[in-house]
């Protein structure tokens, strides 16, 4: 199970709309807050941070953002007729 994923991004904006498109038919919900959206499972009882918790922020050190090597999340989710929705 995956704890959480945070992702940096030098347009948040853009990079959150891009990536809505994943974890939303998965049954991820996205909120914002504090500069970063955050996409988390409905059944996530601590939705900031719980598990599975996928977060699209600037860098922590205001550097711009740039490619992970070796970068490959994985999400859960609970049939394939899910993960076939997405595409």
């Amino acid at each position: 199970m995956l704890s959480y994923l945070f992702m940096g991004a030098n347009d948040v904006e853009a990079s959150a709309r891009f990536y809505e498109a994943i974890p939303s038919p998965l049954g991820y919900e996205k909120d914002r807050s504090e500069g970063q959206y955050c996409f988390s499972l409905s059944e996530t009882a601590d939705k900031s941070n719980g598990p599975g918790s996928i977060h699209i922020a600037r860098p922590f050190d205001g550097q711009p953002a740039t490619p992970g090597n070796g970068m490959m999340p994985a999400l859960r989710a609970g049939s394939r007729a899910k993960v076939n929705k997405v595409g």
